[in-house]
């Protein structure tokens, strides 16, 4: 949060810092195009990757997650919970964790 007496020129150089992380962020993304900041598309993932969906949070696409990586292991989808299920679905989200780890052994 800002003090109040501080000035747009003292401000300045955090909102710049946030727009590098954010963008450096991007920049690694698998969708970067060869023409940007990033080194061209990137191979799938193949580490093991569990996805959950819940209810009310954005809802993913299958054929394009596995376009990306190669190695689900878990795709779960659920009646209830959110983008914050740990608060509103922790039972759903706990159970689905110790699933995807019980699955690995």
């Amino acid at each position: 949060m800002l003090d109040v007496e501080v000035g747009v020129e003292e401000a300045e150089p955090d909102r710049h810092r946030l727009q590098a992380v954010y963008e450096d962020a991007a920049a690694v993304s698998p969708l970067q195009k060869a023409g940007g900041r990033g080194t061209g598309p990137l191979e799938p993932t193949t580490v093991p990757l569990g996805l959950a969906n819940f209810a009310w949070d954005f809802q993913s696409i299958r054929t394009l997650a596995e376009r990306d990586h190669k190695n689900i292991v878990s795709w779960n989808t659920y009646d209830r919970g959110s983008h914050f299920a740990a608060h509103d679905a922790p039972d759903l989200l706990v159970a689905d964790i110790r699933r995807f780890f019980a699955a690995l052994r």
